[in-house]
């Protein structure tokens, strides 16, 4: 790999690039953010530059699975029009290199990209979000926008939810909570007792849906017992870390062992599992898309058109893949049609036009 003066050449100017535009891109996100959340960062009219600089560098490498190929479709853009414009392809393939040969170094750079993106996703990304998630900021804007405490939801292994706010340490029960048995039957309860043996609910009241497809009270109880609602002492003070922020060898040995608590767990862990193991694969696709149109001989090649159309074409697949996150978290299609088919079919429209390049 690498043996010849000109592999190391496009190689080395590749790598400029895809480094250039990779920071670039973080510091255009960095400076954007840090504008409209400078004041989360200053104590006592000091900008606390440790907090600043770790908390960006856990966001650069919360983001880094979706720049790593965006900075590789702009470098490999701007290299191979660059030596398509200068006739250096031209010269290359007269001394008899093909353009497999040619396209080595990209393929190298595609690898190493691909083997980043898991090992990110295994070991760094679920530490950049815990982190990130557990930041509290004294001055943060949101929180002068809503003083509430943002709700607490448990799923239970009925496929049930219960919803609070928070704890009541006096009274040794959980305030403002809403138990959604289903789309048609709901409580909501003032105070639910923290004892699973004991479920006493005061301030209760019980709705329902009916024949007009509006929810109404049906019953209200100062006290009630509710024996049918069950749960684990441990689940209400435990939290887990969602499968969006979990490692790929946790969501594996998840879905494997079939250790899916709820209907709702039972849908996120394998849609998850599927998007981060396919998405790191990413690299290859851009550089079998992009290639064929930047390797063909042309007086006045569409560069800033192939620019638009590639970065538009990132965008709405990342878009897309985000968007069957929903789907394949409510099971409303299965976790693997959901995230493969578009993966395949992508990478099938591609390889394509690709495979042109060798015929």
């Amino acid at each position: 790999m690498l043996t010849k003066i000109w592999e190391r050449y496009i190689f080395l100017d590749l790598l400029r690039c895809f480094l250039f535009f990779l920071f670039s891109f973080f510091l255009l996100y960095s400076l954007v953010d840090f504008s409209v959340n400078a004041a989360d960062f200053i104590k006592n009219n000091h900008l606390q530059i440790g907090k600043v600089l770790t908390h960006y560098m856990y966001q650069f490498f919360k983001r880094l699975p979706m720049l790593l190929p965006l900075a590789l479709l702009i470098s490999t853009i701007k290299v191979l029009f660059s030596l398509n414009i200068h006739r250096e392809l031209v010269a290359l393939q007269a001394s008899g290199i093909s353009i497999k040969q040619i396209l080595r170094p990209f393929w190298i750079l595609a690898s190493l990209c691909c083997i980043t993106g898991y090992i990110t996703e295994e070991f760094i990304v679920p530490q950049s979000a815990a982190y990130l998630d557990a930041a509290k900021f004294d001055q943060s804007k949101l929180a002068k926008k809503s003083q509430k405490k943002p709700f607490t939801v448990l799923h239970l292994q009925d496929s049930s939810r219960l919803v609070y706010q928070n704890f009541n340490k006096e009274k040794q029960a959980f305030f403002d909570v809403y138990w959604i048995r289903s789309f048609n039957d709901i409580w909501r309860i003032k105070y639910l007792s923290a004892d699973p043996l004991r479920p006493l609910g005061e301030f209760a009241d019980h709705i329902v849906r009916n024949e007009a497809g509006f929810l109404e009270k049906k019953e209200s109880y100062q006290q009630c017992m509710l024996p049918s609602l069950k749960w684990k002492t441990t689940d209400l003070y435990k939290k887990q870390a969602s499968p969006k922020h979990q490692k790929i060898s946790q969501l594996a040995h998840s879905y494997i062992r079939n250790e899916k608590e709820s209907f709702h767990s039972k849908g996120e862990v394998p849609t998850y599992l599927f998007y981060k193991l396919i998405m790191p694969l990413m690299p290859f696709v851009i550089l079998l898309g992009v290639a064929p149109y930047c390797v063909n001989y042309s007086r006045n090649p569409p560069i800033f058109l192939l620019y638009g159309i590639s970065i538009f074409c990132f965008v709405v697949f990342f878009t897309l893949m985000d968007s069957l996150l929903i789907i394949g978290n409510n099971q409303t299609l299965p976790p693997l049609v959901v995230m493969g088919l578009p993966f395949l079919l992508l990478l099938g429209g591609c390889y394509k036009k690709f495979r042109s390049l060798y015929s």
